[in-house]
Parts: C-alpha cells; sequence; structure tokens
C-alpha cells in the first residue's frame, strides 16, 4: 500500500500540472487526495508496528518533522514563484519530481514484521470491519472516529484561512506571509519532539488533551492581530502561527501514539482507513461549519472564536472517556493483542 500510493502521487501531481481544465484538474486532485489519506494512514500503523516499545514515541516525533518539512516544500516554491498566474502549475510540476525517489522507496518499505506473522492465519482470515464494532473494541473505534471528526474540524478551521488571512485581512505580501509561515512553521516543527517527551513522561492522554487545546487558542489568537501595527503584525503572526504549529506537532505524535497503540495487529491498518474516512469529513464539517458561522457572525475572527471551541471542548471530554493510556505498556498489552473474549467491553 505504502509503495502504491507513493507511485502513483508523482504521476497525478505531472497531470494536474498540465490539466487544461477544471475537470482533470479536480479528478487528478481527488485522487492524489485519497492516496495521501491512504499514505498517511498506513505510514503511522508501519512507524508504530516496527519501532520498539521505548523508541515508539521517538520514531513518531522524527516522522512528524520530517512531514512538516516536507510540508513547507510547496510554500517555498509559492514564495519563489511570487505573484505568477501559472505558478501553481509548477509547483505541482515540481512536485512531480518525486517520482525519482520511486526506486530508493521501494527497495527500503518491506512489510513489518508483526503483519507477516498473522497475514497468513486464521486470525487475520476472520478480521473483518465489522470486528471494530465487536463489543471489545465499539467504544474505542467509533469513540476515537468521533472525537477525529469534531476535534479535526476545529484545528482545521483556525489554520485552514491562515495563509489567506494574513495576505487577503491584514494585507501582507505573498513573500512576506511565507516568511511568517516559514518562521514560525520551522521553528513549530519541534513540538514533535516535545510531543514524544511529554507522551512518555505525562502520557499519551494528557498530552493529547493539553496540546490539542494550546493549539486551538494559538489559532485562534492568529485571527485577532490587528493589521496596523508596523513590522509588530508580521512578527506576532509569527509567534502565534508557532504556537499553533508546535501545538499540532506535540499533538501529532500522542494522537498517531494513541490511534495505532490501541488496536491489535488485524485491525491496526482498519481502524486506520476509518479513522482516514473520518477526517475528510472533518474537513466538510470545518470548511461548511466555519462558513456558516462567518455568515452568521460576518468577521472570521469572531467566528473562529466560536465555532472551534464548541467541537474542541466536547471532542476532549470523549476522548478521556473511549481512551485508555498506553504508555509505559507493550504494544501487546496496549492494543489487548492476545484479547480472546471479544465479549469484554472497554
Amino acid at each position: 500500500m505504502l509503495r502504491a500510493a507513493f507511485a502513483a502521487l508523482a504521476p497525478l501531481s505531472l497531470v494536474t500540472a498540465v490539466a487544461p481544465g477544471v475537470a482533470l484538474y479536480v479528478a487528478a486532485q481527488l485522487i492524489s487526495c485519497a492516496l495521501r489519506g491512504a499514505l498517511g494512514s498506513v505510514v503511522s500503523v508501519a512507524i508504530t508496528e516496527v519501532s520498539s516499545d521505548r523508541e515508539r514515541a521517538r520514531t513518531h516525533a522524527r516522522f512528524g518533522m520530517l512531514s512538516s518539512i516536507g510540508s513547507a516544500i510547496p510554500l517555498g516554491l509559492a514564495a519563489a514563484l511570487g505573484e505568477r498566474p501559472d505558478g501553481w502549475r509548477w509547483i505541482f510540476a515540481s512536485l512531480g519530481a518525486s517520482v525519482l525517489l520511486l526506486p530508493w522507496i521501494w527497495r527500503r518499505v518491506p512489510e513489518t514484521e508483526r503483519f507477516e506473522r498473522i497475514s497468513g492465519g486464521a486470525v487475520s482470515e476472520r478480521a473483518r470491519l465489522g470486528e471494530l464494532l465487536a463489543p471489545a473494541w465499539r467504544r474505542r473505534a467509533v469513540g476515537l472516529v468521533s472525537v477525529s471528526v469534531l476535534r479535526g474540524a476545529a484545528i482545521g478551521a483556525v489554520g485552514f484561512y491562515a495563509y489567506h488571512h494574513a495576505v487577503q485581512n491584514v494585507g501582507l505580501s505573498a513573500g512576506l506571509a511565507a516568511a511568517v509561515f516559514a518562521g514560525g512553521g520551522t521553528l513549530g516543527i519541534f513540538g514533535s519532539l516535545a510531543g514524544a517527551a511529554l507522551c512518555e513522561r505525562w502520557g499519551r492522554r494528557p498530552t493529547q488533551v493539553v496540546c490539542a487545546s494550546a493549539t486551538v487558542a494559538c489559532g485562534i489568537a492568529y485571527y485577532w492581530i490587528p493589521a496596523g501595527l508596523g513590522a509588530a503584525t508580521p512578527l506576532l503572526l509569527a509567534l502565534a502561527f508557532f504556537g499553533y504549529v508546535f501545538g499540532v506537532s506535540a499533538f501529532g505524535v500522542a494522537d498517531r501514539l494513541v490511534d495505532t497503540e490501541l488496536f491489535p495487529t488485524r485491525l491496526r491498518g482498519t481502524y486506520a482507513g476509518v479513522r482516514t474516512i473520518g477526517e475528510a469529513a472533518s474537513q466538510v464539517l470545518q470548511n461548511f461549519g466555519l462558513a456558516a458561522a462567518i455568515a452568521v457572525t460576518g468577521r472570521i475572527e469572531v467566528a473562529l472564536a466560536v465555532f472551534a471551541p464548541l467541537l474542541v471542548v466536547p471532542s476532549l471530554a470523549l476522548f478521556w472517556w473511549v481512551t485508555t493510556e498506553s504508555q509505559g505498556l507493550t504494544l501487546e498489552q496496549a492494543a489487548r493483542e492476545e484479547e480472546i473474549d471479544t465479549a469484554a467491553p472497554l
């Protein structure tokens, strides 16, 4: 799955770059979004399965940092291309160059040993999507997917219009806005290391709750920074964006650990796929919900100050109720890998 998704993304980026109209552009991007979602969920599962119990949090932190660095590449390209009307085509064409990495990736992405141990046995043959709704896993699975929808919409909403807000509402140039993102975002990615440390010291659950709350708070503050402060405006925007990225990075480590540690090997990838669908639903809620809030309040900063807390507060309470702490446990213990009585509720 990792190999196939990675192999298809580069050609789709090239198709997007040369798309003559909206139809082909949308088709290529729809498939790309699906593959990116699959790639992200499977990578997270694979990292958990190949990492030792002591190194799992740190490995996810390194993954988070590298992912953040990769996500900054399009912003850098956007800044370099300035206001060119065809700049988006050059960005997608440049990202299509990742096809050159395919031979290297193909040789270095083996199947995980945990999956290989069960892939030929009767247990894996019985594993079905519906097993996530069995009494042993139902509260975890349904609860965590519901949390991902609510919390994801809140966190996504405060970040989605950040670049647009800096340019269109505050009045920064495209280059200065990119510099704000580059400065705050570059320092913010070190939140992954903080997240790993907190996961091992506080635990996965408190790290998620604290860091998700801080992320939303910093994201909301970003939109309340006024435009008429001279050089202080971009500096304050960079500071708020740093807090947002730092929180997202720290929260992301705990989030990936919880999602992959609390399910057994035969269901880990299945749940990850369902969780990806939940993330897609969160984007729908984010866009339409925030649009409705803006229509009612008339101002994006007011809409976010109302919309985001209304979603994130109940999501964190639900998260605490449906999860158990996995800090200090082996993957088998946290995931109840040897669970036999699937009728025992969590």
